[in-house]
């Protein structure tokens, strides 16, 4: 079991890499199998698979307390209680 971010794209010439982000969904507990399914009833329901991408999220250590957490891996460093970066402040 673990936690993972669905995310849908659509086509936008205006930004960098071609895609804007339309939406985010945060699924805890569930297997990548049944994350596999979903994006294919997607796939099957409107648009074609690169309009949508799933991240798996990532254990971390904080730096101060030495707990683990969760944390999506497209979030930027400084925000991350694993960096230094982010207890510098």
């Amino acid at each position: 079991m673990a936690t993972y971010t669905l995310v849908l794209k659509r086509r936008d010439a205006r930004t960098k890499d071609g895609f804007r982000i339309v939406s985010e969904c945060t699924y805890q507990d569930v297997e990548s199998n049944w994350m596999e399914e979903k994006v294919q009833d997607l796939t099957a329901s409107s648009a074609p698979r690169e309009y949508y991408e799933f991240r798996k999220w990532v254990e971390k250590t904080n730096l101060m307390t030495g707990l683990v957490f969760l944390e999506d891996p497209a979030s930027p460093s400084y925000l991350s209680p694993a960096s230094e970066s982010y207890w510098s402040f």
